[in-house]
């Protein structure tokens, strides 16, 4: 509708200054880039967006910003474009809380609806545990839940769904492949190439499609893992090196 039209307009464009957010034209113009020739700041003194070029240009030379370090499927919704796999920074899923409440006994949803309003999104990151998933086992515990149980339970039943999609068997099947040379990383992509070069029909799901569901499966896989290790199911050097963080921290709201 229009007004999703006009928030997606807003959200691709907008800046951060004093007065809030802020529409810059031209600025607006600069494309993402994990080394930036510019960068953009408020000038507090001038009252002023500046953008200031970091390095020399060549003529005709792109101006590029940064837009942070967002994942795939963040950068995909946000920004209408995704990274190759190799250079995202970290992996993150949303999805609605209401899976969630879905699966908890009647303390637990009781607790778990006061906490999050009906249409909240749930979101995970491969970074840390966020503040989302922090209130999220609180509340469980609240509510007398086992939270690792439940945690699991909802990872396995996400999971479950990217196992059924056709359209990632080949780049599952190429993560595999790599984790069996090194089990710390996810170098799914470099096997994929392989796999894609003997049977052609291999590579056929939209390479930036493929990319945002291979950051959402790999963030669920990420915490799965942290959950097992909890439990002592999993050895650290099984689990991926960019979430040991996340295996550390989430331990504390475990049960």
């Amino acid at each position: 509708g229009i007004y999703m039209t006009a928030r997606l307009s807003l959200l691709s464009r907008e800046f951060g200054s004093k007065h809030g957010s802020a529409l810059v034209p031209i600025v607006d113009l600069c494309n993402h880039s994990a080394a930036p020739g510019a960068r953009q700041s408020w000038d507090a003194a001038e009252d002023a967006f500046v953008l200031t070029a970091t390095r020399a240009h060549e003529p005709g030379e792109e101006l590029c910003i940064t837009y942070g370090t967002p994942s795939n499927p963040l950068l995909l919704r946000t920004y209408g474009f995704a990274l190759p796999p190799q250079a995202e920074p970290h992996w993150t899923i949303a999805f609605p809380v209401s899976e969630f409440v879905d699966i908890c006994g009647q303390r637990v949803r009781e607790e778990l609806e006061k906490e999050f309003l009906a249409y909240s999104e749930f979101q995970l990151s491969t970074q840390d545990v966020n503040e989302f998933l922090a209130r999220a086992l609180k509340a469980c515990a609240r509510g007398g839940g086992d939270t690792a149980a439940l945690l699991q339970q909802l990872l396995q039943l996400k999971l479950a769904c990217y196992e059924r999609d056709n359209t990632m068997v080949a780049a599952r099947k190429a993560l595999e492949k790599a984790r069996t040379k090194d089990p710390q990383r996810a170098a799914w992509w470099l096997e994929q190439e392989v796999l894609t070069r003997q049977d052609p029909e291999a590579g056929l799901c939209d390479e930036q499609a493929l990319w945002v569901k291979m950051s959402e499966y790999l963030c669920l896989l990420a915490h799965h893992e942290a959950v097992e290790a909890f439990a002592n199911a999993k050895q650290e050097d099984e689990c991926f090196s960019r979430a040991s963080k996340l295996r550390q921290n989430l331990a504390q709201y475990l049960n």
